[in-house]
């Protein structure tokens, strides 16, 4: 998977949700936006923290244990 270069609106709407996950540190919702994002522009070291984060939060979702056993394969 490559990382691919985010646009304008793609970079602000990353930050948005940083400053928002800062905020709620155990909000499910903007961490698994977040997850998505990382995952589609190719960024495997923050999609595999957030997912570690999600699964530490202990929503009873067995998605997450799945991609974290697919990003380190």
């Amino acid at each position: 998977m490559r990382a691919r270069e985010p646009d304008g609106r793609d970079a602000e709407a990353k930050r948005v949700l940083e400053a928002a996950l800062k905020r709620n540190p155990a909000d499910v919702d903007i961490a698994t936006a977040l997850l998505q994002k990382a995952l589609r522009d190719g960024d495997l070291k923050s999609a595999l923290q957030l997912v570690d984060r999600l699964i530490g939060l202990g929503p009873e979702d067995p998605m997450f244990a799945e991609i974290r056993k697919r990003l380190h394969n």
